[in-house]
């Protein structure tokens, strides 16, 4: 089985359960994760919604990204969601980058691992590529 089990890209609500449930491991003792809720500021700004747009090739760079951390991370599972469409302020936006590694690696590796985390989804939102762009609403 591949260690990235689950890469999407929706315009519905996101399941935090069916991400989680994806990158569960017989061999996994915990799961590290990073989960992007939409706040209500930005840039000094309010915020009472964003809209995303996917780029045409935002699933190809999530997969390379998440190929990439697998191989550098000693990891079971990855998995990676992220909205697209309209969201309002408290909508979960990323419900991304789960990990799950063995247990005894985790706390020896937990800044790294959750490090991963982050570096993924900057990685994904920054690239000359962005994986999702979002603009805030009116």
């Amino acid at each position: 089985m591949s260690v990235v089990r689950l890469l999407a890209l929706r315009d519905t609500p996101l399941d935090v359960a069916e991400v989680l449930a994806a990158v569960q491991d017989p061999a996994a003792g915990g799961v590290v994760s990073f989960t992007g809720l939409v706040r209500d500021h930005d840039g000094g700004r309010g915020v009472t919604e964003l809209e995303y747009e996917a780029h045409p090739g935002a699933q190809e760079a999530m997969a390379a990204v998440a190929e990439r951390i697998a191989g550098e991370l000693p990891v079971h599972a990855l998995a990676a969601v992220h909205r697209t469409g309209l969201l309002a302020v408290g909508d979960v936006a990323v419900d991304t980058w789960w990990v799950s590694a063995p247990y005894g690696d985790l706390p020896r590796r937990s800044s790294r691992t959750g490090s991963a985390c982050t570096c993924i989804a900057r990685t994904g939102s920054a690239r000359s590529g962005p994986v999702t762009s979002g603009r805030p609403g009116p």
